[in-house]
């Protein structure tokens, strides 16, 4: 009898993190892949991203011919480098945007970790949750635009500060 009452709260713990993984996954894929670039920044940086893999300057980033050195330069690299790994598999823009992917899943992953530093371990999938449900998070976290390599950034060096002021 005993035995039954230790093994429920794992086993739903289980379920809880199945359940969010779940939900997380969905969120960053179902939105990311099969469209087109979105309207207002998105198309410029799906050419900013061909452009560095048609010209190999990685260095500076081009809109056409000219200099774009607005934003930093880290999502295009990334989109780069995830299009040129599955050229062929994806469409461009589709692979391109699986930086952003990857880029959320670190920002969820910091979310978690800072959330979980203040609780003491306990429900950091709240925190995710509640975070990829804020109004605007659907449409900005999965447009291929710097700004989502900089929610990154920002998420971790939060993160590292909340975990360092809690232990």
């Amino acid at each position: 009898m005993a035995t039954t009452i230790v093994l429920r709260p794992v086993v739903f713990a289980n379920r809880e993190r199945v359940l969010v993984l779940l939900l997380i996954t969905l969120f960053l894929v179902l939105g990311s892949v099969g469209r087109d670039p979105w309207k207002a920044d998105e198309p410029y940086c799906v050419g900013i991203v061909h452009n560095i893999l048609q010209t190999g300057d990685w260095l500076v980033p081009h809109v056409a011919a000219a200099p774009f050195l607005e934003k930093p330069p880290l999502m295009y690299w990334s989109a780069a480098l995830t299009a040129s790994l599955f050229d062929g598999v994806l469409a461009f823009d589709d692979a391109a945007r699986l930086a952003v992917i990857a880029w959320m899943a670190l920002a969820i992953v910091a979310v978690a970790w800072s959330a979980r530093s203040m609780y003491e371990g306990r429900r950091g999938w709240l925190a995710i949750l509640l975070t990829l449900g804020t109004v605007g998070m659907w449409q900005h976290s999965h447009k291929l635009v710097p700004d989502v390599s900089q929610l990154a950034g920002a998420t971790v060096a939060l993160a590292a500060v909340v975990h360092f002021l809690s232990s």
